[in-house]
């Protein structure tokens, strides 16, 4: 697993595909499953009052059960935790817009979602990287710099999350190994690859996140 932070948004593509071929190669004799969990930056609700945050994943059935409505299938449209819905008022249908990120450089244009579902995740942390650890809504969440109540994660599409403009808080990349491929030759080619994957993906990725 690869776990990085402070990602710009112009950036995100190409990180993410690069990690993702450095974090498969790696288990290649494995012939891994290779997915990515990318969390977006806390914005400010459009009264101001709260946080939101966006979330895309390429594992999202994996990692939700559906509670209500359907899963985004078209640009625009996010599902929400469950928690997350109840105390912001919203259902499925409805129309929320999150404003200008917090923090340093932040993105400016607001992002506007049609919430299309509801969802419960399968793990009691959460999405990975998820700031709210999986609970939805967090009544005096902090970062050390804000503290407000937050809801999240809206999680999208790649398409919408691109187009959002969001930086990107925390990006991880998972590789799931065939164990059923595992041998004594293929084991030590993936012990030897491991011992430089940090050095490669630092080279790969220098000066393109913090």
């Amino acid at each position: 697993t690869a776990f990085l932070v402070d990602v710009p948004a112009a950036e995100l593509a190409g990180v993410r595909h690069d990690t993702e071929g450095i974090v498969g190669d790696v288990l290649a004799p494995l012939r891994p499953t290779v997915t990515s969990t990318a969390v977006s930056r806390m914005r400010r609700t459009s009264d101001g009052k709260r946080l939101g945050y966006l979330a895309t994943t390429d594992d999202l059935h994996r990692r939700a059960t559906l509670t209500s409505g359907r899963w985004p299938t078209s640009a625009g449209e996010a599902v929400v935790p469950d928690p997350a819905a109840s105390r912001l008022g919203v259902d499925v249908g409805d129309r929320t817009t999150l404003g200008r990120e917090v923090g340093t450089e932040p993105a400016e244009v607001p992002v506007t979602v049609t919430i299309v579902g509801t969802f419960r995740p399968t793990s009691r942390t959460g999405l990975p990287g998820d700031p709210l650890n999986g609970r939805g809504y967090d009544v005096s969440y902090t970062d050390g710099a804000v503290t407000a109540p937050a809801a999240g994660p809206f999680v999208v599409d790649d398409e919408t999350f691109a187009a959002s403009g969001s930086n990107v808080a925390s990006l991880q990349v998972t590789a799931a190994p065939r164990m059923s491929l595992a041998s004594e030759s293929s084991m030590t080619r993936v012990a030897d690859d491991l011992g430089s994957a940090d050095a490669l993906l630092g080279a790969k990725l220098r000066g393109r996140v913090q």
